[in-house]
């Protein structure tokens, strides 16, 4: 998937932005749908070279963030993302990895969701980060 990113389930008053970085359409779509339905704008990029695009000039207020991709993947996008200035949102990661875990605590992440993971369980996890529990 190449391109740059798209704006996903936008609601008509969105509480606050989230930068999605996930290379599976699907699941980008499927997130942007839940999350825009629960009043979030949701920006999904295809790839970590767009996702920081994205964050430099969309400044959100959480990035879910997906490690394996292509172009830049999760972690060097945490780097380089850490390295601009101004404040930084939240980082959730998206992973399949069985050590989710210790890969959010190495990359100062606010949290993880292991995918597959519930929709209920997603937006619990965002609600929490953005302080709409």
């Amino acid at each position: 998937m190449t391109g740059g990113p798209r704006v996903l389930g936008t609601a008509e008053r969105p509480a606050s932005r989230i930068l999605l970085a996930e290379d599976d359409r699907l699941i980008a779509d499927l997130v942007g749908a839940v999350l825009g339905a629960a009043g979030y704008e949701v920006l999904a990029a295809p790839d970590g070279a767009a996702a920081l695009t994205a964050a430099r000039e969309a400044r959100p207020d959480l990035v879910l963030l997906d490690l394996r991709m292509p172009a830049l993947d999760g972690w060097a996008f945490a780097r380089a993302y850490r390295d601009l200035p101004g404040p930084h949102a939240p980082l959730v990661l998206l992973t399949t990895a069985s050590d989710a875990a210790e890969h959010a605590a190495a990359l100062g992440a606010a949290g993880w969701l292991a995918k597959p993971f519930d929709i209920d369980d997603l937006v619990a996890a965002v609600d929490r980060e953005l302080g709409r529990a």
